[in-house]
C-alpha cells in the first residue's frame, strides 16, 4: 500500500447490501459500518471513519444511519485528518470492518437508477452496494470509477 496514490474519496456512504444491523434489548451493532470510500490507483477502500457511536445500534436506533444523514461533514473532516496523518495501511487496520476491492477485480460499477446506490460488481460476480446521499457525491463516484461505468 505504500506506493498507492489516493485519487479521491467520498465521505458519508452506507452499506445498502441487505440486512444491515441487529439489536437485542435496544443495543446492537451495524454489520457493515463503513462510512467512507477511498479510491486509489490500485483499489477501492471502504473504511469506518471513527465517530462516537459509529457502527452501533443504541435504543434500537442505527447511529451510523443518523451520522450519514446529519454528520457527513464530521465524517469528511475526520477522514481528511486520517488521510493526512496515517498511511493507507494504518487506515485499513484501524477497524476490522474495513475492506477493499482491487481495481483489477472490478467488472462493472454503476449508480442504480431508482435507489441511487453505487453498485460495484466484481469479476467473480460479488456485488457491493452503498448508499451515497448527495447527488454531487454520486457524480464524484462516477468520475472516480469511470473506467468501470
Amino acid at each position: 500500500m505504500a506506493d498507492e496514490k489516493v485519487i479521491g474519496y467520498i465521505a458519508g456512504i452506507m452499506n445498502a447490501g441487505g440486512l444491515t444491523e441487529y439489536s437485542i434489548l435496544g443495543k446492537g451493532e451495524v454489520f457493515h459500518p463503513e462510512n467512507a470510500m477511498i479510491v486509489t490507483d490500485k483499489r477501492v477502500l471502504f473504511v469506518l471513519v471513527p465517530l462516537p457511536g459509529a457502527g452501533q445500534v443504541i435504543d434500537d436506533t442505527n447511529i451510523s444511519l443518523w451520522q450519514l444523514l446529519l454528520a457527513k461533514k464530521d465524517i469528511e473532516n475526520k477522514l481528511k485528518e486520517m488521510l493526512s496523518s496515517m498511511t493507507l495501511n494504518q487506515i485499513m487496520q484501524s477497524s476490522p470492518k474495513n475492506h477493499f476491492i482491487n481495481l483489477e477485480d472490478i467488472k462493472q460499477a454503476k449508480i442504480s437508477w431508482l435507489l441511487k446506490n453505487l453498485i460495484i460488481i466484481t469479476k467473480s460476480n460479488k456485488k457491493y452496494k452503498y448508499s451515497i446521499r448527495d447527488k454531487e457525491d454520486r457524480e464524484k463516484a462516477k468520475k472516480l470509477l469511470q473506467q468501470f461505468m
